[in-house]
């Protein structure tokens, strides 16, 4: 920095400092309004806030160890890619026939293989995505 004798620092100096400080504080809020912008929807599974799917019906099939059949629909505007299902809070296998990416209102279904469930209980069924992101949920009391 350039300093007279006077211990003084020239009005000019101090103007350039003040606008390069101004033009990296506008730059650093656009790009953080740009990443919050980018980020992902949070999707609340108590139902305070919608969910990108809707499960429209549970099948409850082989009481015992059977599987459940869930039918799906998308309410986002957006695809939705299923990444793992739970069942009470436990990791369910998803049959390999079953629909896993949706269109925006595209229906379909999706099979839990090897569900051990017993009539009258109740059941939580939760659908996330692959970063593990709730987006459905259920409770259904088995038949």
């Amino acid at each position: 920095m350039n300093v007279r004798r006077s211990g003084k620092v020239p009005i000019r100096r101090v103007a350039d400092i003040l606008i390069a400080v101004t033009i990296a504080v506008a730059i650093a809020a656009i790009a953080a309004e740009a990443w919050i912008g980018a980020q992902e929807p949070t999707y609340n599974l108590t139902g305070a806030s919608p969910t990108p799917l809707q499960i429209t019906s549970t099948r409850f099939v082989n009481n015992g160890t059977g599987y459940i059949t869930l039918t799906i629909k998308c309410t986002d505007t957006h695809q939705v890619t299923v990444g793992q299902v739970k069942v009470n809070n436990v990791a369910a296998i998803i049959d390999s026939t079953s629909t896993l990416t949706y269109a925006p209102s595209m229906s379909g279904s999706i099979t839990l293989d090897n569900v051990t469930w017993s009539s009258g209980n109740l059941y939580e069924i939760d659908i996330y995505d692959s970063s593990g992101m709730g987006i459905a949920s259920t409770q259904q009391n088995a038949p």
